[in-house]
């Protein structure tokens, strides 16, 4: 069976408050791509942000995640994004026959392009 293909928007932004700049550009890419495939977003301050991720991983999210965009803020990352980005790109380099990620985009335009395509 083939797992379809998600991509996962993680955002260190809180989007609860969509009046400004570093919240609703996140939110617009999140939007946009739900359109082309299975989105998924993971936001929020640190300690929302760390429960999701930890959801995120005992549901599986490695094996149905094809592509990763990452809006980071320098200032409010955790060890806990660090890990989950390092186990994102360690999925990345692994075994593509068990569903591992295949893009690691840092611009959203070419991962919108890259969804066009497959």
């Amino acid at each position: 069976m083939s797992l379809p293909r998600h991509v996962l928007v993680l955002t260190m932004f809180d989007l609860t408050r969509l009046d400004r700049a570093m919240a609703v550009r996140p939110y617009n890419l999140y939007t946009s791509l739900q359109a082309l495939a299975p989105t998924e977003m993971i936001a929020g301050g640190w300690l929302p942000r760390r429960r999701e991720i930890l959801h995120y991983l005992l549901r599986g999210g490695l094996r149905r995640t094809r592509a990763v965009y990452v809006e980071a803020s320098t200032t409010t990352a955790t060890e806990t994004d660090l890990l989950f980005l390092a186990l994102l790109r360690l999925a990345k380099n692994g075994h593509r026959a068990a569903g591992s990620p295949h893009a690691w985009r840092h611009d959203a335009r070419r991962l919108v392009e890259v969804y066009r395509c497959l």
